[in-house]
């Protein structure tokens, strides 16, 4: 409450003045949603890891023991669209995508549980199709972002601008006996009135969260960014990618070809 000398106390029955904001009471609301739901979902948690434990025991039970499993990331994933929900923020597809395949996982145990031998030979090949395509997936995540993120073109990046270093992780090589540092920032910059944020990998030169940086960009494709720091070195995360698509895809030929599942 705001108190002036020499002043009319004119103030309400809250002790605000007529031109003093008062507080809006429902900023707090989704901190305390945060605070009440966070401890449900540990005690749900728990609640689970008890059920399994009951359930591993009784005839069947491994497979309700695996549905109650699974229904933990089904709840993280709802009460993750809630929380954006109560916050008003954008639905993060993360949390859409792991509560479907959860329900979807829950409903292939249910149906392996009751269906025929038929059923249960579709759905352990599916599993493991699905399984391996994981880490395909990753693996070809992490073979275009390496090529992609690591350095921008000079010839198309030609104009400069001031960006702040928002994030900077460090990865390492190891070359001619001893091991390279790099610096792989994340950039924000403002162009033509628009803001974007960019990660660079393998900077040679340090790099600091909060200082500023000249960069250049493509006119064209402001997301893409060249930083005169950086150097050609991703060949070891690409064959680590190459490598993640690589096992995989030749294991799951090996075995559908193979082996009886």
């Amino acid at each position: 409450m705001r108190k002036d000398e020499n002043e009319q106390m004119n103030y309400d029955e809250n002790g605000y003045y007529p031109d003093e904001k008062k507080q809006d009471t429902n900023e707090n609301e989704p901190i305390l949603f945060d605070k009440i739901f966070g401890k449900i979902i540990i005690v749900w948690f728990f609640v689970t890891i008890f059920l399994i434990y009951k359930l591993a025991g009784t005839p069947n039970g491994g497979y309700k023991a695996l549905i109650m499993f699974i229904q933990l990331f089904a709840v993280f994933g709802i009460a993750g669209m809630i929380s954006d929900g109560i916050k008003k923020r954008k639905l993060m597809i993360p949390w859409l995508v792991v509560t479907a395949c959860s329900v979807a996982g829950m409903i292939a145990v249910y149906a392996y549980q009751i269906g025929s031998e038929d059923l249960r030979h579709f759905l352990r090949r599916l599993g493991l199709f699905l399984f391996f395509m994981l880490f395909i997936v990753i693996g070809l995540g992490v073979v275009i972002t390496s090529i992609c993120g690591s350095r921008g073109n000079p010839q198309r990046c030609t104009f400069a601008v001031t960006a702040t270093c928002v994030k900077a992780s460090t990865s390492t090589e190891t070359a001619n006996g001893g091991v390279i540092v790099y610096y792989n920032p994340t950039y924000e910059y403002t162009y033509e009135g628009e803001t974007y944020k960019s990660t660079v990998l393998n900077v040679s030169q340090l790099r600091e969260s909060g200082m500023s940086y000249d960069i250049f960009i493509d006119p064209d494709k402001p997301k893409i960014v060249y930083d005169p720091d950086s150097v050609k070195s991703y060949l070891f995360p690409v064959l680590f990618g190459a490598l993640f698509v690589a096992m995989p895809l030749i294991m799951m030929i090996l075995i559908f070809k193979f082996a009886d599942i």
